[in-house]
């Protein structure tokens, strides 16, 4: 019995690597910063009124209504969610380049900005209270933290090849002047939020990455919400699978059976 030896050849894939960068930043507000949180309470009421649960309407504490509207890591201290600050830096794409040189869509993937929250300093707090347009013809008082002379510190990691690290820095000062963050900024025709930058050396890196991942404080609804919308999510897996079509076949549709035609004779064609 004779044996055939098979040999196989295996062609070795060489990727090319990948290549990315950091670069710790500071952003120093020129204008105070005014920040409002979605307060549990109001996300309470949402889910009440679209579960159809009855539920009463507090009335207002302008001192809760300030302190639920901060933005705070576990620990409690203030901080900035890090999506907020990109955001500001992806609108700002379109003001300071053009499309064929960048574009929004490039510059999302171009970067980001590593952790969680940003941690906020600054020298004082205080409370801004202002009426605001509820609906169309609805007016109630805002309670909100404001926040002055306030910084935040940030690692940026972005690839070199997407995006140079110039235009990675001007997109973020011209997100600082031309955007702004957070309530009544540049960008919705207010002047809060402003801010410029600084370039920090490298030896700050591990400090600012520390300090930016810790996580935000979650939002803590009450038990009768989360009891109410787990069991209804069960029972409703529960329905969706008792009536999920099996992959892959194709359910044939019954045949209609359309009226069949009257043939008129030549003594019907007369008589009609």
């Amino acid at each position: 019995m004779t044996t055939k030896s098979t040999k196989t050849n295996t062609k070795s894939v060489q990727l090319p690597p990948i290549e990315r960068r950091r670069v710790c930043v500071r952003l120093v507000g020129d204008e105070s910063l005014l920040v409002n949180r979605f307060a549990e309470k109001a996300i309470t009421q949402i889910l009440a009124n679209s579960r159809g649960i009855p539920m009463d309407r507090p009335p207002k504490d302008p001192h809760e209504e300030y302190k639920n509207a901060k933005y705070l890591n576990v620990k409690g201290q203030p901080a900035l969610p890090i999506m907020t600050i990109k955001k500001a830096m992806t609108e700002a794409v379109s003001l300071l380049y053009k499309r064929t040189d960048l574009s929004g869509k490039a510059a999302k993937g171009a970067f980001y900005i590593k952790g969680q929250c940003a941690l906020l300093k600054f020298e004082e707090e205080t409370m801004h209270v202002a009426p605001v347009r509820v609906g169309q013809n609805g007016t109630d008082i805002r309670f909100r933290p404001e926040y002055h002379e306030w910084h935040c510190d940030l690692v940026l990691d972005f690839d070199p090849n997407m995006i140079t690290l110039e235009q990675l820095l001007h997109l973020l000062r011209g997100a600082g002047q031309s955007i702004g963050l957070c309530e009544l900024r540049v960008q919705k025709n207010g002047n809060h939020g402003i801010f410029h930058i600084e370039v920090l050396p490298d030896t700050e890196m591990k400090r600012i990455m520390k300090e930016s991942s810790i996580p935000p404080k979650p939002l803590v609804l009450p038990a009768f919400v989360m009891r109410e919308l787990n069991l209804d999510e069960m029972e409703q897996l529960v329905i969706d699978a008792k009536n999920a079509k099996p992959a892959g076949k194709k359910v044939a549709k019954k045949p209609v059976k359309k009226p069949a035609k009257k043939k008129l004779t030549k003594k019907g064609r007369k008589e009609a």
